[in-house]
């Protein structure tokens, strides 16, 4: 078991914390049981923060979205379309 950081992104901006990462075997693929207790998308974006991101792309011009984002701790809208297909595909 190694303890490696992560950095996330959440409706409050982005959180770096340590996590425990477990590998069966010395070929397997690590398990991390915190980044799927926490349902991240594409391994970094919480759910919440991908819907709040998904609902001012919809909602404002690209300028509002990114001066909310710059005001509400640092999500921006490229963070956002970056993952927007893997919540929501036809708004990608």
């Amino acid at each position: 078991m190694a303890a490696t950081p992560k950095t996330i992104m959440t409706t409050l901006g982005p959180v770096t914390f340590r996590r425990a990462r477990n590998r069966t075997g010395a070929h397997s693929k690590s398990l991390v049981a915190v980044d799927e207790s926490l349902g991240l998308i594409d391994h970094d974006l919480t759910r919440p923060a991908a819907q709040l991101g998904l609902m001012m792309m919809g909602h404002c011009t690209p300028r509002e979205a990114e001066e909310f984002f710059a005001k509400m701790g640092g999500m921006s809208p490229v963070t956002v379309r970056e993952h927007t297909a893997a919540v929501d595909p036809e708004h990608a």
